[in-house]
């Protein structure tokens, strides 16, 4: 996937909801390459937000 479309959406939610609530935000997300990406890492980073990532495989039920 493109880490631009992802960038530019991140940069789409901080011009409507503002910066102030930046720094207390979590992205939590999935091990897709767009956001392990080191752009994507450091637009996090700079606006702020604490990355959060579940361990692989954790959506797969068994049993």
């Amino acid at each position: 996937m493109d880490t631009q479309m992802f960038i530019d959406a991140l940069n789409q939610a901080k011009a409507v909801r503002g910066r102030a609530l930046l720094p207390m935000t979590i992205f939590h997300s999935d091990h897709g390459s767009q956001y392990t990406s080191d752009d994507f890492r450091e637009m996090l980073r700079l606006s702020g937000m604490a990355q959060s990532m579940g361990t692989v495989g954790d959506c797969l039920l068994t049993g």
